[in-house]
């Protein structure tokens, strides 16, 4: 295991693989002659990640320090790190996503924060919300959002922007770095972006 990049063998064996799978190709960043990056005292080593396409919808693969809102979910040096998808296609939409844990349970409680329900009890139990729009609640009513966001693998943060859709999920075990795993999530994915491409 390196220190610096504690799951590089087993990304590399995905890549390989996801190079196999999907157009695309795989990118080093000692091409770009820069491995790490630094922010706030600390370095951040940066992995090779995959550059593909499927059905004409590009998309990126990498592991990051760093989970979507560019926050630490746990402090410390602990070297949590988080497999990242992005696919570039503009949505219409500005929602972010997460799953619910006791902390935003205790927040509704203490009413420091007012999060957006659904109706749906069961899909609002599981999921922290937050829309950016009365268009992006209408969105997340929609019963074929739902399903489409229960059928994408489990995730540390989800987002939907003009700039793509985010996704993105803690890696705690080496289990978590399936092929399989990560196509279903490509493909389901690439379903719902059927439901909210588009422009602004």
């Amino acid at each position: 295991m390196d220190w610096e990049k504690p799951w590089k063998k087993e990304f590399n064996i995905i890549l390989d693989e996801l190079s196999q799978l999907y157009s695309g190709k795989i990118v080093d960043p000692a091409d770009s002659k820069t491995d790490s990056f630094r922010v706030a005292d600390k370095d951040y080593f940066i992995y090779r990640s995959f550059h593909g396409s499927l059905n004409g919808i590009e998309f990126v693969i990498e592991i990051n320090e760093l989970p979507l809102s560019g926050r630490q979910i746990l402090d410390g040096d602990d070297n949590t790190e988080y497999l990242r998808i992005h696919l570039r296609i503009p949505t219409k939409y500005k929602i972010f996503i997460t799953q619910e844990k006791w902390g935003h349970k205790l927040q509704k409680v203490l009413r420091l924060d007012k999060e957006f329900q659904t109706g749906n009890e069961e899909f609002d139990k599981k999921f922290y919300l937050k829309p950016n729009s009365e268009k992006d609640k209408g969105l997340l009513k929609d019963s074929s959002i739902q399903a489409a966001i229960n059928a994408v693998d489990s995730f540390a943060e989800f987002k939907l922007s003009s700039n793509g859709i985010y996704w993105s999920n803690m890696i705690t075990k080496k289990n978590q770095l399936n092929i399989e795993i990560i196509s279903n999530t490509i493909q389901s994915l690439i379903r719902m972006s059927e439901m909210v491409k588009g422009g602004k």
